[in-house]
């Protein structure tokens, strides 16, 4: 396995502004029994060489609903450029924490 220090790490067309766009105009927020205040969904995956996304997994959800699914679809859509090491492009792993707060 190679592991590098990047130079440049991966980034979203847009910038992280229009990755917050994205998901706040396409997230679906359940309907839950109740409520938590605060939680977290953590997402991980892989950009390669070309900019896509590989190894999505989702660390973190917030049990009984999908919303880590639904942030994984959302990033996949987007459009990645791949991140450099020395000059060379280079895949490199993606961790996304987002906070929600889904009480009424």
């Amino acid at each position: 396995m190679e592991v590098f220090t990047t130079d440049k790490m991966p980034t979203v067309a847009g910038g992280m502004e229009a990755l917050g766009k994205e998901v706040s105009k396409r997230i679906k927020y359940p309907h839950l029994p109740h409520y938590p205040i605060d939680s977290k969904v953590i997402i991980a995956f892989v950009i390669d060489k070309d900019g896509h996304m590989k190894g999505k997994r989702i660390l973190k959800d917030i049990e009984g609903t999908d919303l880590g699914k639904q942030l994984l679809d959302i990033i996949d859509d987007m459009t990645w450029h791949p991140a450099t090491c020395g000059g060379k492009v280079v895949p490199t792993i993606q961790i996304i924490p987002m906070i929600v707060d889904i009480a009424p």
